[in-house]
């Protein structure tokens, strides 16, 4: 463990030891459990999006809405020949909220 210590840098290093400093438990979990505490909460939302709009959708951004950041978690629509139709999105919220 040492020689990958001092054969990457400092800055690069990451552990998969769950105990290390910057093991895996201190750089993803932590964070992941705690969104998963204090926000993660289900929103749905109804909008009228244009279909060329829809078909370049990217689920792994985060997308504001009123300020509030959130990841998408689906989108239901109905395939027609109109330019703009009606989509249900579910998304989840990602931002930290005190108990």
């Amino acid at each position: 463990m040492d020689f990958i210590r001092m054969a990457i840098p400092p800055a690069v290093y990451s552990s998969l030891l769950l105990w290390d400093e910057k093991g895996i438990f201190k750089t993803f979990w932590q964070r992941y459990d705690e969104l998963l505490r204090t926000s993660f909460h289900q929103v749905t939302y109804t909008a009228r999006i244009p279909m060329s709009v829809l078909q370049k959708f990217r689920f792994d951004r985060k997308k504001i809405i009123n300020g509030q950041p959130f990841i998408a978690e689906s989108l239901k629509y109905n395939i027609t020949d109109q330019e703009v139709v009606e989509v249900e999105m579910l998304f989840r919220t990602i931002k930290k909220y005190k108990k």
